[in-house]
């Protein structure tokens, strides 16, 4: 029975190096892939966080509107 051709020593070193720079960069597609996950995350967090600060701003602006028409609301804003 014929199980193939025959490996020498060198084609079994080269197997190993191809298979190790296969394993290298398979890896480093992955962290490749994660740190761009990761950048469009912070992006992401970053869009969130300045919707959220005009979000306040503007709320600000309506308690301060609000003030200046109604000066005795002041009490419950704990701005005395």
């Amino acid at each position: 029975m014929d199980s193939g051709p025959a490996v020498n020593g060198t084609d079994v070193a080269t197997l190993g190096k191809d298979a190790a720079a296969r394993k290298l960069a398979d890896t480093r597609a992955r962290c490749v892939a994660a740190l761009a996950a990761a950048e469009h995350s912070v992006h992401r967090a970053q869009v969130a966080l300045a919707v959220a600060e005009e979000r306040l701003r503007r709320a600000q602006d309506v308690r301060d509107r609000f003030i200046e028409r109604w000066p005795q609301a002041r009490e419950g804003t704990g701005q005395v």
